[in-house]
């Protein structure tokens, strides 16, 4: 929502005004100074403008307030013009031009301002407009203030966070990105709003280290694994915590649930072999954790 002004210098005993709006499109339409557009003037779905016309008495002003809607869009850069004319004989119509950047896929978390430390478990979280239509998701870091980026993970489900190990590097510049993918190669992305730190380890003890941001996070040690792996929950306060891991297809492999665990580091044991006994293949598996409303989600590599 922004707005702009309609005054009246108090040459007109009564200033009429009239706004259309125009455009509306993908890409960026050229427009002419007497408010012609390669589009023709037309409602814009994603656009409107408030009063649309109206009266303005001497030395007085309108506000004129603009919203813009992505609902429904696909991502892309939208461009259309407000149209504003008026019954002063010595002014020609102003084009006001309104440009909307549609990202289905908004990084939350590290957005900017957060001092890491390496060895850490941070947990990277987004939120997304369209989640069934989401594919894969792709993150990946930069410690150069985005002049290049390292891969993080690729090909996540969308389950809105990520149980990220923070590395063990010292830059005051850092920054993540997130990819989604949707259906028909659309793709979206987003980046921290700002940059963050990443400082090195104390030294603190690999079992008690602490928890980044006040987040539910984990790490799963060794990765990929043989068999056994070791899942290191840090929980930023004490609660209930159900722990579950997902083959390929979506199928529940195990589950666990922890009852009044308290804040800090805890560990649990998973040994490859599903809720049958049975061992699992060697693949990919997600693994995730909720608790109190709060939930982190990784990927686990089984190698038989």
């Amino acid at each position: 929502v922004s707005s702009f002004t309609i005054g009246n210098a108090g040459f007109l005993a009564t200033l009429s005004f009239t706004i259309q709006e125009a455009g509306g499109g993908l890409g960026r339409d050229p427009v002419a100074s007497d408010g012609t557009s390669t589009r023709e003037r037309a409602d814009v779905e994603w656009l409107s403008a408030a009063p649309m016309f109206g009266i303005v008495l001497p030395q007085g002003q309108e506000e004129i307030t603009v919203t813009c809607s992505s609902s429904g869009l696909e991502p892309g850069e939208y461009t259309a013009f407000l149209v504003v004319t008026s019954d002063d004989p010595n002014e020609s119509p102003s084009v006001v031009p309104v440009h909307m950047s549609v990202s289905p896929v908004f990084l939350t978390s590290p957005d900017g301002g957060e001092d890491l430390v390496g060895g850490d478990i941070c947990s990277i979280t987004w939120t997304t407009d369209h989640p069934d239509s989401v594919l894969t998701i792709d993150l990946h870091f930069s410690t150069d203030a985005g002049t290049s980026f390292q891969e993080i993970d690729t090909g996540l489900p969308n389950t809105l966070s990520y149980a990220w190990e923070v590395p063990e590097t010292v830059a005051d510049s850092c920054l993540v990105r997130i990819v989604a993918h949707y259906s028909g190669g659309v793709l979206a992305e987003d980046e921290s709003d700002g940059y963050f730190t990443i400082e090195p380890s104390t030294g603190m003890d690999d079992d008690h280290g602490g928890v980044t941001g006040g987040v539910l996070a984990f790490s799963v040690r060794p990765n990929p694994c043989r068999g056994e792996a070791g899942i290191k929950l840090l929980l930023p306060r004490t609660g209930d915590v159900n722990l579950s891991i997902y083959d390929v297809s979506g199928r529940l492999v195990f589950a666990r649930s922890l009852h009044a665990l308290p804040a800090g580091a805890h560990i649990v044991e998973w040994d490859g072999r599903d809720r049958g006994g049975q061992e699992c293949p060697s693949g990919v598996y997600f693994c995730r954790a909720v608790a109190s409303g709060m939930q982190a989600t990784g990927k686990l590599v089984l190698l038989r």
